[in-house]
């Protein structure tokens, strides 16, 4: 049941505000650094007004959580959810609790950040009304999700015509992952970032070399393996049928190659952003290059283990052979063209997509 929930309402409710989620990781971890977030919740509580903001801030995203919700329980796909108002008290509760506490999750992990910096500045009054405002945010949604589930549901006569667009290929995985797994999505992007952010503050010290984000790079390349297998998922499913259709390797490799730029734009957009404070131009051009064919070899190496039906723990050996590589100071550039080699020699195929 937990999990026909988190499809049914917190896959949607970050599937449709996609946009915001990756702005804001991309603004929280590229464009700010953890000091900056230190500084940010200091002068927070340094104000007389701004923490008092914060109650209001948070009721209202829970109030656009709460009409997002009863918007989905409206429909008359989800009929099958108001069964959920005959279950005892308590399983109700703990099931609407997994929910809200799903999409509420980001904003609660930073308010909770914010308190101990709101702790430290002896603001207790205005930290116990936020995490009090909180708790009644959870007893409001509670309370409106069990109304709503005992008024009858409103018949739809028709529906408003749309018109589909036609999309390049190279955005359908950006699109299956936003229609069916925004929260891989948005778990993977927000690992990744954090992860960089982190390696490109301690490099800034000066204790470490190149190989330090290379080693960075790798592993934001080895987190992105979700995504790909996704991709290698959605070519045995939904794309079937164009194995059925040649298609010239120039072709697929240029959709694959735009396809995983779109994917890693953020990390992309963070080696530029922070490393031209501490690198040189050069250096950052071929480490954001060298980041894209890592992810492009992954998937042409997962595209030849299902080729010979070889086990996938093979990726195991790969890390840690491109780990050595870089602590004996073989140049990133080699490391992408292989890479980048092994991805075209897997496209060679004109019906394997």
């Amino acid at each position: 049941m937990k999990e026909l929930s988190t499809s049914a309402f917190v896959s949607p409710f970050y599937r449709q505000f996609l946009g915001f989620w990756v702005l804001l990781l991309v603004f929280t971890t590229v464009f700010m650094e953890y000091p900056q977030h230190v500084l940010l919740a200091e002068f927070i509580y340094r104000n007389p007004i701004l923490p008092w903001v914060l109650p209001l801030i948070f009721l209202s995203f829970s109030t656009l959580v709460l009409s997002f919700q009863k918007e989905l329980l409206r429909r008359s796909s989800y009929t099958i959810f108001h069964h959920l108002g005959l279950w005892p008290k308590a399983e109700f509760r703990s099931h609407i609790f997994q929910v809200w506490i799903s999409t509420h999750a980001f904003l609660m992990v930073y308010l909770a950040f914010l308190s101990i910096y709101g702790i430290k500045a002896q603001a207790f009054l205005t930290v116990s009304i936020l995490w009090l405002v909180i708790f009644f945010s959870f007893v409001l949604h509670l309370n409106q999700i069990k109304k709503t589930l005992s008024k009858p549901i409103k018949e739809k006569l028709f529906s408003r015509p749309f018109k589909r667009l036609t999309l390049p290929p190279f955005s359908w995985l950006m699109v299956q992952l936003k229609e069916k797994r925004p929260l891989l999505l948005l778990s993977t992007k927000g690992l990744s970032l954090i992860l960089l952010s982190g390696f490109f503050t301690s490099y800034a010290t000066g204790r470490y070399d190149i190989r330090w984000l290379l080693f960075a790079g790798l592993i934001a390349a080895y987190f992105h393996l979700p995504i790909l297998m996704e991709r290698m998922k959605m070519e045995g499913t939904s794309m079937n049928w164009f194995k059925s259709l040649p298609s010239h390797p120039w072709r697929k490799s240029r959709d694959h190659i735009l396809g995983l730029g779109l994917i890693l734009a953020p990390e992309i957009l963070m080696i530029f952003w922070r490393g031209i404070e501490v690198l040189s131009a050069f250096e950052v051009v071929y480490l954001a290059i060298y980041m894209l064919s890592l992810v492009l070899g992954l998937l042409g190496l997962l595209k030849w283990i299902r080729l010979k039906s070889f086990d996938q723990r093979i990726l195991i050996p790969a890390f840690f052979i491109v780990f050595i590589t870089i602590i004996f100071y073989f140049h990133p550039l080699y490391i992408s063209i292989v890479s980048f080699c092994l991805f075209v020699f897997m496209m060679r195929h004109a019906y394997e997509q």
